[in-house]
């Protein structure tokens, strides 16, 4: 499998989603300042949980399985909280588009990637949710991914592992697979055979709860924009090409996607300059069973944007959404929460401090916050100009 392409001496630019050879040309550093957050709250709320996942068989298209608990009633109320978390200690550099993934077994978060300015960053962090302290891991001449930003990650617990694929670095766009080892704390790159997706930037995806599959949808390069979805067998380490007939999500790049229930995925927003809006304000699910994308998009629903962040609430049919860049480049830090079920959006209006409005954040389901339920943590992103390096924790309750 070919594991990278450097493009050298590009002249064709791609409009909405940045230029292939210089992201930095994009607008969006241009969005305005917004309010910085209040002093953080000294509580430590995290608690080590406790798994309850039982295997699901796996769907056709892939041929692992992958456990998840049975869904339960709704995981977020409307009355919620953010509460800002100080870490104790040395903390990695502020950055966007970073990868952000959680260790359940050990009741932490994995942070690998992302960019400082239009600097590509190869560092790998780890975020202890009791100790509330950060830890740099392979380190040195460790070896690791090339630096990227914009990458696709997810935890193949069965294995014991943290993957990533896709991302890009200046002029280089990435199609490799990487394999974090969760117990020995080192990287490794996987060994893939056969047809691969091509190397992308601002692609979304994530492992599907039940699938035994991490899929990735769309994205750009220096060859265009794309309609593709793709899924990692995590059992064979190949890559099967997803992409259904029939009505597709328009092509797009800058968008979000996550897991949303047993073998589906949800897609929202983006860029579609070229081909349609920018930003976009649809929402679309994959049913990996029927192989369909079905247009869920709502009137009500949250706002056009790109370089949102989605995360599924547990294993639910529930996913979160905060924030990104609207229309005019502006920051966004608004709150939604999407049922799949019903296919409806609600408004969410946290209480507490508020984080900044930001874009190129990630989020991060974690099983048991507190008192046995679990919270969405923020990290990073970009917001009034600069990166960040802030983390937050959305919690069910008034607080």
């Amino acid at each position: 499998m070919r594991v990278m392409i450097l493009v050298a001496c590009l002249v064709v630019l791609l409009a909405g989603c940045g230029s292939a050879v210089a992201p930095s040309a994009s607008p969006t550093d241009l969005a305005p300042a917004a309010a910085a957050p209040a002093s953080p709250s000294a509580t430590n709320v995290f608690a080590v949980p406790t798994p309850t996942s039982a295997p699901v068989a796996s769907p056709q298209p892939p041929t692992a399985t992958q456990s998840a608990p049975t869904p339960t009633a709704p995981l977020f109320p409307l009355v919620s909280h953010w509460q800002r978390i100080e870490p104790a200690g040395a903390a990695p550099p502020a950055r966007r588009d970073a990868a952000l993934a959680y260790d359940r077994a050990r009741n932490r978060v994995i942070l690998f990637g992302g960019r400082n300015g239009e600097t590509p960053l190869d560092d790998t962090w780890a975020f202890d949710l009791e100790s509330r302290m950060w830890q740099a891991l392979a380190t040195g001449d460790a070896p690791r991914p090339p630096a990227r930003f914009s990458v696709i990650a997810g935890v193949d617990e069965e294995r014991g592992r943290l993957l990533i694929t896709t991302g890009q670095a200046g002029a280089q766009f990435f199609n490799d697979v990487w394999s974090f080892d969760l117990a020995t704390d080192t990287w490794a790159p996987v060994d893939v055979a056969g047809e691969a997706p091509r190397p992308r930037y601002g692609s979304a995806g994530g492992i599907l709860t039940g699938s035994g599959a991490l899929y990735l949808s769309h994205g750009f390069s220096d060859q265009g924009r794309f309609d593709d979805t793709w899924a990692f067998d995590l059992a064979a380490n190949t890559w099967r090409n997803m992409t259904p007939q029939g009505e597709l999500p328009l092509k797009r790049c800058l968008h979000a996607a996550a897991s949303a229930g047993p073998a589906a995925l949800v897609l929202f927003g983006g860029c579609s300059s070229g081909f349609g809006p920018c930003p976009q304000g649809d929402t679309w699910l994959f049913d990996e069973h029927t192989g369909s994308w079905t247009n869920m998009t709502a009137q009500d629903g949250p706002s056009p944007r790109q370089f949102p962040s989605l995360v599924q609430l547990g294993d639910s049919d529930e996913l979160l959404l905060f924030g990104g860049q609207g229309d005019g480049n502006v920051d966004l830090g608004d709150t939604w929460v999407l049922d799949v079920t019903s296919r409806a959006w609600s408004p969410l209006a946290p209480g507490g401090e508020q984080p900044a409005a930001r874009y190129g954040h990630s989020l991060v389901w974690i099983d048991a916050a507190t008192g046995g339920q679990g919270g969405v943590l923020l990290f990073g992103g970009r917001g009034g100009g600069e990166d960040l390096g802030d983390l937050w924790l959305l919690l069910p309750g008034a607080g």
